[in-house]
Order: structure tokens, then sequence, then C-alpha cells
């Protein structure tokens, strides 16, 4: 799969992103409360999805294509990664956690 889109955030600059290889080996709708959707009361819907990806996969581009190849509009409202290579969730810290460990001058 190859990415290449506009970025707008930088404001109202118009930022162009190279197009990459990148490797999406997994993609898995996700089930809340139920169902795969989640309407809103202004008309649009949540889905939550499960993305396993390869490094420089834009999470948001992903999703803006996903809504794309379906002929509707769509955009990312929460990401959570939880794993990075061999870190997982499991092995993340708080920010107080971190400064207790680096004002104890251990680890």
């Amino acid at each position: 799969m190859a990415e290449n889109s506009m970025n707008w955030r930088a404001g109202a600059k118009q930022i162009e992103r190279k197009s990459v290889q990148v490797i999406v080996s997994a993609f898995e709708a996700v089930p809340q409360d139920g169902s795969l959707l989640k309407l809103n009361s202004d008309g649009t819907a949540d889905l939550s999805a499960r993305v396993v990806c390869s490094a420089g996969t834009y999470a948001r581009t992903l999703a803006e294509d996903l809504g794309k190849g379906l002929g509707v509009g769509a955009h990312l409202v929460e990401l959570r990664r939880t794993r990075a290579g061999h870190f997982t969730i499991n092995d993340a810290i708080t920010l107080d956690g971190l400064a207790e460990l680096a004002a104890s001058g251990s680890g």
C-alpha cells in the first residue's frame, strides 16, 4: 500500500507528504458495546479498528484512505499505540514513574 496525501496540520499551510510503501498486515474492526459502528448524534459514525502495520505508516492517512475507498469521508478520532517494535503497552510506564526512576538514579 502506498500512502501519499496532503497534510493540513501546519495551520492553513499545505504540506505534501512523499509516497512511501507501507505494509498493513492486519486491519480488524473491533466491536464496541456489541456494535461495529457507534452512531453519533450529528449523523456520523465511529468505527474502532485494530491495525498492525509497518513503520512509517501514517494512521491518519490510513483512515482517510479507508474512507475514500468506501466512498465516504473519514478521519482519525483517536489513536492508541499498543506496540512499537518489540516494545508493548505492558512495557510502558507513566511520566510520574519515569520521573521517579530518574530521581532515584536507577533505570
